[in-house]
């Protein structure tokens, strides 16, 4: 018995057949024979696919269609599974007789299905940003490259896949599709030995009807999988570039009539109160009959499984329709008052199509996710549901750090609760479509979405007569990839935006490409970075843009989205003109290594100014790929480091989280800055505040705020403040009810409030922290007594010329006079220091640093020579002696640093230490301070100052200040790269400490930075892997005035802004140290 379609249905495909083979000649001629591969063609890009649709899964019963998963369908087979598979280098060495029913794959290996082969030991991983893996010759993939090319001798890797599979009796009847949801980049595809089709676009799913090619039993599928194609030039986003079957496979068995595809919309009315329901559905018949009075009704069902209204909602009468042909059928109805979808309020209805014969016997159900959602854009502002919310998002690409590219749906899911436990509300998926169950995770969850389209050529340039997307061989592939998006996830509430692609330059394809969505889908926005200010995008979305020239945008003065830069585009704005398109970066902040600063001053003038929204931070995740040392130590790869070549380094490490999701600290700023609520002080002497509702949609009942007043770190009061409902966008005056303490000489009290939800929530449980605010109450406190200087116990001195020694039975301290340096620090017979106390102008360079080469531009500032001019030694009481070492630093001409050693009778050591510098040209100072190194048994860290986490200059926002405790490895922070890391801004004190609680204790003055490392700089300067950060028994200490902040507006030469620099001037501070 086989699964035959009608004679008709057999003419359509051999004409389809037929008309793609005239494509092929028509794009082939004068080409020679050896280029006539479909994949190396743009004018083939699919041989007997089936048209996009929607995704969907028909069901025989109402609970199923409710649930509306496939798994639940007795009609959905899933094909993954171990297949047999065979890998070569070149498509020369294929076995072109593999897909044969009689071949013997005995001898073959097998891989998982989904899986990217370079991940199981086939190939290299290749890790590019931009330049192409090939040699760049459009639409070719087989030319020579250069000979350092992994491609050279690789030229393009052919992976043949071999999987048996049943298919049930009961299938018999119905139509038959494959569905694959991904593979990479191009395939042919063979069902027992028939060849059924070819497809290129590796991101949307690829869907072949294959009811002439199984038959009941056991079948046999083969795929041929081309690394590069033509497609590849459309695919060169900055990931690792990966191969083979990555997503889903399964069958699909439908009824004869059958829904082909539906899209589901709404509308409201001016007041956003009601809506209009409107579903167009696409009935194929591929039977051989004529179908006579076919029924559909729609319901819409509401979260409690509750029928809205009646049931159905609205239905539908087709007279006839023939075999072959396909009936459009649009349902529509009123619906009063619903509940809207919002990332805030993510409210889910579900809309069920039931198809019925001309008896009532149900064909067929299927049905979506649906939510009552609106989004335009009016008077230069993006509105959802009429109000003009913020994009508080993140850029993420798909990546596992084991499996790649194919990323299951329990990490699809961590990534949507870290996203949403961390008050990011928008995700762009960046630069293709990601798999379908993650579109049902942001439904559900609430993240609005940009869905984007997977093109870029970023490769080939952005210049009009080269980029493709102005050649017109190329339109239809640019086109296609879009229309298949738009198709495939049209259903979707989360997606309020279609992406055009990302940085393919500006060409006509993109004109014609939104003209089709226009019509298509009129509800939802488009956008396109490389568009500019042109009317084709509805969203100026430029990428890493200062936060002045935002400014510029929104106050009506002229300007340029990227000025003197990037010039092929339209980018200028005249102060004339009507700002009619909001600005939303598609791509800002970005956050490679130790990153994200000055994300507060983005967004300090984004929420100042109207046509600013926000945007996505570039980006989510870190793409590095998980391996281990010779000791089992786990670590993370990125490019070069497969011996892959062209390769881009660690520029693929960009992510707020690390590969395996774990925070990287800019996470905590991202938290902090993105908050939907505000305490605002009013009158803090009398606990009067704000409490300022930032969401749109929904207000603070789910809340409770509790309170908090410390001294010095220390808790003195707490309580928890009435539930309050808070209106969306509204302000409510209230006090916090806590008592004036009596007041301690220097004391700093900080009141602290911060919002948890009531009750578990979807996205986090009960007790979790959505917002906080800290704020200094200026209590006039009194003033530290001075310590009486004679009070200080006797103090001896030994001088020579090669050391200085001050000391009595409890203590003693050295300095080197040569080096005008600390070199030694002993309580009794026991020496704290392990290395000098020295002045420190370096830090070791982050990625962003490089990327603005710094280490060139101030690489005066690394040990730099200091030769000592003069010691000057006073005791000036019996127990006070004052060491005073003045220094030539040899930066510009007359340049000097002091240290000034202040010895007490009680073990105190105070530093002071200064620099003055004069000369022209003298460039800004990565950091000033001292660094000295203690035994690494002291590596219990506690420090009254901004933390827990990494603080920097100008990220900061997310430090409480507060006292913090733990081990010396809990405050640094392993970078896939190392680099700089670990600081901690606006410190009063540090002790470092064994466990007895001995060890050193550091007061500064006023306030200063300080980190502690179990290695050397050194050492972390010449890391490319955190498992190179080889520990010598040592903890290094770094007590600094300040360093320059890490910036972050991009990571390729903006630097850190001006109002963070150190720059050439005069600098002191001053801190004491003492055994603890």
């Amino acid at each position: 018995m086989c699964m035959k379609k009608n004679s008709e249905n057999k003419l359509m495909m051999a004409l389809r057949n037929l008309a793609a083979l005239l494509v092929v000649l028509c794009f082939s001629i004068g080409q020679t024979e050896a280029q006539q591969h479909d994949w190396e063609n743009p004018a083939v890009i699919g041989i007997n696919k089936e048209q996009p649709h929607a995704t969907l899964y028909p069901f025989d019963t109402w609970e199923q269609a409710l649930s509306g998963q496939a798994e639940n369908s007795q009609w959905i087979q899933l094909l993954n599974g171990n297949w047999k598979f065979n890998w070569v280098k070149h498509p020369d060495e294929r076995p072109v007789e593999f897909y044969q029913t009689s071949f013997d794959d005995s001898k073959w290996n097998t891989i998982p299905v989904p899986s990217n082969w370079q991940l199981h030991g086939y190939g290299k991983p290749i890790y590019t940003n931009a330049t192409y893996p090939f040699k760049n010759n459009p639409p070719y993939v087989m030319s020579e490259p250069d000979s350092a090319y992994t491609s050279f001798e690789m030229r393009n890797p052919v992976g043949s896949y071999r999987h048996q599979f049943m298919v049930d009796e009961s299938w018999d009847g119905r139509e038959l599709f494959i569905h694959f949801n991904g593979v990479k980049s191009a395939f042919y595809l063979w069902i027992n030995g028939e060849k059924v089709g070819y497809s290129q676009g590796s991101m949307t799913s690829a869907e072949f009807n294959v009811t002439d090619y199984v038959k009941p039993g056991k079948n046999l599928l083969a795929a041929e999988v081309y690394r590069w194609s033509d497609g590849s030039y459309l695919e060169d986003q900055d990931f690792f570039r990966f191969s083979g079957i990555f997503r889903d496979v399964y069958l699909m068995a439908a009824p004869k009539l059958h829904i082909r595809d539906f899209f589901a919309r709404s509308t409201f009315d001016a007041d956003y109160k009601n809506a209009e329901l409107n579903v167009t559905a696409y009935i194929h018949n591929y039977g051989e009959k004529a179908q006579y009075r076919t029924h559909l009704q729609l319901d819409l069902v509401d979260a409690n499984g509750n029928y809205y209204k009646q049931s159905p909602l609205a239905e539908h009468l087709t007279v006839m329709i023939f075999p072959g042909n396909e009936s459009v059928v649009h349902l529509k109805q009123k619906v009063l008052n619903p509940r809207q979808w919002s990332a805030e309020d993510p409210y889910l209805y579900k809309a069920i199509l039931t198809l019925k014969d001309d008896q009532g016997n149900v064909l067929e159900r299927v049905s979506t996710d649906f939510g009552f959602r609106d989004v335009k854009v009016e008077e230069g502002e993006l509105l959802v549901n009429g109000q003009p919310v913020y994009i508080k998002g993140v850029n993420r690409h798909e990546h596992d750090p084991v499996t790649g590219r194919n990323v299951s749906k329990e990490r699809m899911l961590q990534d949507v609760l870290i996203m949403k436990q961390n008050n990011i509300n928008t995700v762009r998926m960046a630069h293709y479509p990601n798999d379908p169950y993650f579109y049902e995770l942001c439904n559900k969850y609430g993240l609005y979405v940009i869905d984007e389209a997977n093109v870029e050529s970023h490769g080939v340039g952005y210049e009009p007569a080269k980029t493709l997307g102005n050649q017109l061989e190329w339109r239809e592939a640019h086109v296609d990839r879009i229309r298949r998006m738009v198709e495939r996830d049209k259903n979707h509430p989360s997606i309020i935006i279609w992406s055009l692609g990302n940085e393919a330059g500006d060409g006509t394809s993109f004109e014609v490409a939104r003209d089709y969505i226009r019509q298509r889908d009129p509800e939802r926005l488009v956008q396109y970075e490389r568009a500019g200010t042109r009317s084709y995008t509805d969203i100026i979305c430029p990428q890493y843009s200062h936060p002045w020239e935002l400014v510029n945008y929104a106050t009506g003065k002229s300007g340029s989205i990227y000025p003197g830069t990037w010039r092929w585009g339209t980018f200028d704005y005249t102060a004339s003109q009507t700002r009619t398109q909001p600005w939303i970066f598609s791509e800002y902040a970005h956050a490679m290594g130790n990153s994200l600063g000055n994300f507060q001053d983005y967004w300090d003038v984004i929420e100042a100014n109207k046509y600013l929204q926000g945007g996505c931070i570039w980006d989510f995740v870190d793409q590095g790929l998980q391996a281990k040392d010779d000791n089992g130590k786990v670590y993370f790869k990125y490019g070069g480091d497969y011996k892959d070549y062209p390769n881009d380094g660690n520029f693929c490490c960009n992510g707020i989280v690390r590969p395996d999701r774990t925070p990287n600290p800019a996470l905590y700023e991202v938290k902090k800055v993105y908050q939907y609520h505000k305490i605002e002080p009013v009158n803090l002497l009398r606990g009067e505040v704000n409490l300022f509702n930032k969401h749109f949609f929904i207000g603070t009942e789910h809340l409770l705020f509790n309170w908090e007043l410390t001294e010095n770190g220390k808790l003195l009061q707490q309580g928890q403040l009435p539930i309050y409902n808070v209106e969306p966008r509204q302000k409510m005056r209230i006090r916090i009810p806590f008592e004036k303490p009596q007041l301690k000489p220097g004391a700093e009290y900080y009141l602290k409030v911060t919002a948890t939800l009531r009750e578990d929530g979807l996205w986090a449980k009960k007790g979790h922290v959505t917002a906080w605010d800290q704020y200094a109450i200026p209590y006039e406190v009194p003033a530290i007594e001075e310590q009486d200087l004679d009070t200080f116990p006797a103090l001896q001195m030994v001088q020579s010329e090669d050391a200085i020694r001050v000391f009595n039975k409890a203590f003693s301290v050295e300095v080197d006079p040569k080096s005008g340096q600390v070199v030694s620090y002993k309580k009794r017979k026991t020496e704290l220091l392990t290395a000098p106390v020295k002045v420190n102008f370096w830090r070791v360079p982050t990625d962003n640093d490089r990327g603005n080469k710094m280490p060139k531009r101030l690489s005066v500032w690394k040990n730099p020579s200091m030769e000592v001019r003069s010691v000057d030694v006073d005791q000036v009481r019996e127990g006070l002696v004052i060491v005073e070492v003045k220094s030539k630093l040899v930066v510009g001409s007359h340049s000097e640093v002091v240290n000034t050693y202040t010895i007490t009778g009680d073990g105190a050591l105070r530093v002071h230490t200064s620099v003055s510098l004069e000369g022209e040209e003298i460039p800004e100072m990565p950091r000033f301070g001292v660094q000295l190194a203690i035994d690494d048994k002291y590596n219990n860290v506690s420090f009254f100052g901004r933390g827990p986490w990494e603080t920097y200059w100008d990220r900061k926002t997310c430090g409480e200040v507060a006292i913090h405790s733990g081990k010396v490895d809990e405050f640094i922070h392993d970078y896939v790269r190392p680099q700089e890391n670990g600081n901690h801004a606006d410190v009063r004190w540090v002790t470092l400490t064994d466990s007895g609680k001995n060890g050193l204790k550091v007061v500064a003055k006023e306030l200063i930075h300080f980190s502690a490392w179990p290695y050397s700089m050194e050492t972390l300067e010449a890391a490319t892997h955190p498992v190179y950060l080889k520990r010598d028994g040592n903890i290094t200490l770094n007590i600094d005035y300040k360093q320059m902040g890490v910036g972050g507006d991009d990571s390729w030469g903006s630097r850190t802004h001006e109002k963070y620099w150190l720059k050439a001037n005069n600098y002191a501070f001053e801190f004491v140290l003492q055994w603890e």
